[in-house]
């Protein structure tokens, strides 16, 4: 039965039902216009549902990245060469002098715009400024040029030009002593992070610590001189006093049954006891352990190595220490979000 049948049929039906000629013909008009429209729609999502997933497709294939589900990407004509990235943070509607909420409003709201990153021939955009933060940092694992990220909050746009990571490592320890070390750090651990980070990047290693929150359960991402994906957990413990235990290794290959990295390495300036040393011999997975003795052996291997700050590499895709650090990004939060 062709619909012109089906629309007569149903006519028919509602003129026994009691109903006029001409009001059934205006019912029966209402429904196919009403089912030509949810037709129209459902196509219109399935062809952007299938568009997205050939464009998330296509960019994990040329950098090796698998995006967020969270994120929208869409196609562009060109960036010219070089990525662009812009973070927008939330803000209030109606917002005091510091930021936070203006409490006084009772229709206050909080803004949220998406961040973009431009990258090759594809846009990425989504309202969660982090999920571009990850992907600024992924590419920049890759060596893709990114320029100076901008961060735009309630119509104001600026660079970002403060940096955790070199006033990090613009204050070093006295010695290369681990109780140095651990006196030097032991009231800033993400300092220590990003220390252990460098110590990888004289190395040839591309490596980027992750933020204090939402850190996926390790504290630096690297990938090593030949293409593999390592991933790092810290510990900044004393090294008279205190030890790492089996259960923090286990939450390092916990963290990597999602990141499926090929290499796990747990640093600290303290020791591992017998039952973690035992517990990674024997999981599958390849953990390296350095203990405070191994990490003083690392500093004088590393002193020894031109890395990325002594002028080895210059480009702005491999320096890793101009990374901008997330709580740059996040200080311009409201203080309230």
């Amino acid at each position: 039965m062709n619909p012109a049948d089906i629309g007569q049929e149903a006519i028919r039906q509602f003129v026994l039902a009691g109903l006029s000629e001409q009001l059934a013909s205006l019912i029966v008009l209402a429904i196919l216009i009403t089912i030509e429209i949810c037709l129209a729609i459902a196509s219109a999502r399935f062809l952007k549902a299938t568009c997205q997933e050939a464009l998330w497709l296509s960019f994990r294939n040329h950098y090796h990245i698998l995006l967020n589900r969270g994120v929208t990407i869409k196609p562009i004509a060109s960036t010219c060469g070089q990525s662009a990235v812009t973070f927008r943070v939330p803000y209030w509607l109606f917002s005091n002098k510091d930021g936070s909420r203006d409490k006084r409003r009772s229709n206050n709201r909080l803004i949220r715009k998406p961040s973009v990153l431009q990258v090759s021939h594809y846009s990425i955009s989504s309202k969660q400024p982090y999920l571009i933060y990850w992907l600024y940092k992924e590419l920049l694992l890759r060596n893709v040029a990114v320029a100076a990220p901008l961060v735009a909050c309630n119509g104001s746009t600026f660079p970002v030009t403060e940096n955790r990571a070199s006033l990090a490592n613009s204050s070093r320890p006295t010695t290369n002593a681990i109780q140095d070390i651990y006196e030097h750090y032991k009231s800033h651990p993400t300092d220590f992070e990003e220390y252990c980070a460098d110590l990888f990047r004289r190395q040839g290693y591309k490596a980027a610590t992750t933020p204090k929150t939402n850190d996926g359960g390790f504290d630096i991402k690297m990938v090593d001189p030949s293409g593999g994906i390592c991933i790092v957990e810290c510990k900044c413990y004393n090294p008279r006093t205190e030890s790492v235990g089996r259960d923090t290794l286990q939450k390092l290959v916990g963290a990597n049954a999602c990141m499926q990295a090929s290499r796990m390495i747990f640093i600290t300036t303290s020791h591992f006891t017998s039952n973690a040393i035992e517990y990674a011999r024997a999981i599958p997975e390849s953990m390296e352990l350095i203990d405070g003795g191994k990490l003083e052996q690392l500093i004088r291997t590393a002193s020894q190595t031109r890395n990325v700050q002594d002028g080895a590499r210059q480009e702005p895709s491999t320096n890793l220490n101009q990374v901008i650090d997330w709580e740059e990004i996040a200080r311009h939060f409201p203080p309230d979000v």
